[in-house]
Parts: C-alpha cells; structure tokens; sequence
C-alpha cells in the first residue's frame, strides 16, 4: 500500500492506493481519489511533497488568473486604450508644468526609464491590436472561436499542471512516462483537483483528460516549466546535503 500526503494553503492531500473513492470533511480537506495501478511507485518523500505545495500554490494562482482572462475581441480592445493611456503618463512625467504637481511629494524614481517603458509600451500596443497573429486575421478582422486569448508563449493551468505532474513522477523515481502513463495522469488529476481546478466530462480514467496535455511535453512552453521543476528539486538536494 502507498500514501502520500502534502499540504497547500492548510489543507491535507491523501493519496491511496485502492478502489474506495471518498470525500470527506474535517480539519483537513481531502479529494477524491480512485484507484492507481502502480507500475512504477510513486513513493514521495517529504521532500517532494514540499515541492509540490509550492508548485500547486502557483497552479492555484493560474486557475484563479486564468477565470480572469479575456476574449480575443475583449483582448483586442483593451490594447487599443493602452496608447492613449500610456502618452497620458507620458505627458505627466515629460511635461515640467505637470510633472512639478507630482513632484511636489519628492522626486519621481527612474522617470527617464519609465518614461521610454511607457513608450514603448504605447508602441507595442498598437502593434499588438492591429497585428498579433493570434488576435487579428490577415483581413484585419478579429479572429472568431470562443477560446480566450492567449500570447504564444504563454501556458494554460493544465499544461503546467502536467509539466509539474511529468517531472515530480521522474524525479520520484519512475523513467519518463509516457503520454498515456495512468500513474503521471493520476498525479496530474490529484495536483489539480487539490489547487482548486474543476474536472468535467473526464469520466473515470483520468488519461482521458491528461493526455492531450503529456503529448505537447516538449514544447518551448512547457519545457521551461519543467526546468524550472528541476532547478527547485536540484536546489533541494543541494541545501539537504
């Protein structure tokens, strides 16, 4: 039998092996957990389970941003305000007659650097609302879908759950699973769950959702993530030694 257990804002996450599946309420909070066929164990040390509290905080932080995200169309025309607002503060910090109202609670810091970041981020602006290849269509017309938009080298909460999900199976003892492995898909449904990420029309085995993910693994996105997994385990050995 196999448990494991680590904790993220208070809360206690159990993970054991068998068929019972159970949520249950109490000084700590549980999810759900169903069965594992282990075929490499995952017997996490103290250690990874502390690192893996810091990465579900973060995952926590990125299901709460990613509610926040806008539209292609809504992306769009929130870019379009940015110049006008960016050449207003501009304006405040370039023109002496108005920057001396500001100056009156001391000296502005870095105005010569913020004043050219403001510049360029008018420009970038403008750019982006006009040309970004994942907003505008060639046309110029938005680009339909109802996917929120999203920077290409930005990562969705489930593709870095699953790179954390990747590296913690590795480096707690198993060989690189692959894109279908039950045992990462497993941990990467308990990760997620456990930071507050929702499961819909999964069904009961947990690769149905997770290997669409565990087969972009090793896309520039998501390796970064995964070395940033790596620097963290590395970092940890280094100050337990």
């Amino acid at each position: 039998m196999m448990k494991c257990t680590w904790t993220v804002s208070g809360a206690a996450m159990k993970v054991t092996k068998g068929p019972t599946k159970r949520i249950s309420r109490g000084n700590s909070a549980r999810v759900a957990t169903s069965s594992v066929d282990a075929g490499l164990p995952l017997d996490l040390s103290k250690e990874t389970h502390r690192l893996l509290s810091i990465f579900a905080s973060s995952l926590r932080q990125r299901i709460q941003e990613e509610a926040k995200r806008r539209t292609k169309k809504q992306t769009r025309a929130f870019l379009k305000r940015v110049p006008d607002a960016a050449n207003l503060l501009r304006a405040a910090l370039s023109v002496s007659s108005m920057r001396e109202h500001f100056e009156h609670f001391g000296p502005i810091p870095n105005r010569d650097q913020l004043e050219a970041s403001l510049h360029e981020m008018a420009a970038n602006a403008y750019l982006l609302s006009n040309e970004a290849p994942w907003l505008v269509r060639s046309c110029g017309q938005t680009k339909a879908g109802r996917g929120k938009a999203r920077a290409p080298k930005s990562i969705s909460p489930k593709r870095y759950c699953a790179a954390v999900a990747y590296e913690v199976f590795v480096h707690s003892g198993g060989k690189e699973p692959t894109e279908n492995s039950l045992e990462v898909a497993e941990l990467a449904q308990q990760l997620w769950l456990h930071s507050g990420g929702e499961s819909k029309g999964w069904g009961s085995d947990p690769r149905e959702g997770w290997s669409p993910y565990f087969q972009s693994i090793d896309e520039a996105a998501v390796t970064a993530v995964r070395g940033e997994c790596r620097g963290h385990f590395t970092q940890s050995i280094a100050e337990s030694q």
